[in-house]
């Protein structure tokens, strides 16, 4: 069989949920199966130094949801819990990070999964299950969103799933598409750019021309924190001195902030341990905000699940973002 990145990624999950279970003790499982993962939402809210940030943006709020993994095993009522956590914090714009939907595959998936939407274990085909959770979603996105909007990337997850059916489905919704592309909010005379991408392993990620003369701090919205590594190893955060981008800000990177998902936070964290697998390689981005160069990277804990259906000392987050002024050095 050859390793496709697919196998790779779900064969070490299975691996790390292998080892929690020997190290937990059946003991520990028969806990975590009894703690339902949906009554455990924590509402992060940190704020971020952005230099040179224009006084019209200080105080901006971004609510950021990534990994919600709605299917059988995460219900639609716990989604709809996460959504009004984020508006009920008075968010200015909405972010959504990828990874919409999981569908057990693997044994241990299926083995262990809990059945919190029964009205998914019915539905036998693969193609019409993805469509079903898809449609379930497009009900869930607030058709009542906040002042700037809702943006969405693909994760890895919805392309494996059912790529066409999320991204039709979705078009029917207030939230828009940012595939390899960007969008300006405008605040008085300054703005945010937001720069969303295609997901890092299955899809085509590209930053887009940033070469525009702008007041105010511009996001990286993508999925797998590994394509901030990329972007860092290529030294591609940074502009070249010929973009107009560099005349006017020196050697400054081109984002100010980057907003990721993909690990879960690692999902299973044992004592003494940690988290037993980040699936990425770049593992200084597995979870919680750390720099880049001169770009903040935070990587979201997510809400849901994937092949070993549990959190373990990994509470799911829904998040909340406050851009202030001051020096981000």
């Amino acid at each position: 069989m050859t390793l496709t990145r697919r196998h790779f990624i779900t064969g070490g999950l299975s691996l790390g949920a292998a080892t929690a279970i020997g190290g937990v003790g059946w003991s520990g499982i028969s806990a975590a199966r009894s703690l339902d993962v949906t009554e455990d939402l924590e509402l992060v809210e940190l704020s971020i130094p952005v230099r040179d940030l224009p006084a019209d943006l200080h105080g901006y709020r971004i609510g950021f949801l990534t990994d919600l993994h709605l299917g059988v095993a995460i219900s639609a009522d716990f989604i709809s819990t996460a959504f009004a956590s984020v508006l009920s914090a008075r968010v200015d714009l909405l972010l959504l990070g990828g990874d919409y939907i999981w569908i057990a595959e693997s044994a241990l998936g299926l083995l262990l999964q809990p059945t919190r939407s029964p009205s998914l274990t019915s539905i036998q085909s693969r193609t019409k299950l993805s469509e079903r959770i898809f449609h379930i979603l497009a009900r869930l996105i607030p058709h009542a969103p906040p002042k700037d909007g809702i943006f969405w990337v693909f994760g890895n997850h919805d392309r494996w799933a059912h790529p066409t059916a999320c991204e039709t489905t979705l078009a029917d919704t207030p939230a828009q598409l940012l595939k390899n592309s960007a969008i300006e909010i405008r605040r008085g005379s300054s703005s945010i750019l937001i720069v969303g991408t295609d997901d890092y392993l299955t899809g085509v990620p590209q930053i887009p021309s940033l070469r525009r003369e702008r007041r105010g701090p511009t996001i990286l919205l993508t999925h797998n924190p590994d394509h901030v590594g990329s972007l860092a190893e290529r030294g591609l955060l940074a502009p070249s001195r010929s973009t107009s981008f560099a005349a006017i800000h020196g050697d400054r990177s081109q984002f100010d902030l980057a907003l990721c998902g993909h690990t879960h936070g690692g999902q299973v964290h044992l004592p003494f341990i940690g988290p037993v697998l980040f699936n990425i390689r770049h593992h200084r981005f597995g979870a919680g905000l750390v720099r880049e160069g001169e770009t903040w990277v935070y990587t979201s804990r997510g809400l849901g699940v994937v092949e070993f259906p549990y959190r373990i000392g990994c509470r799911p987050e829904a998040t909340v973002i406050v851009l202030e002024r001051g020096d981000a050095a």
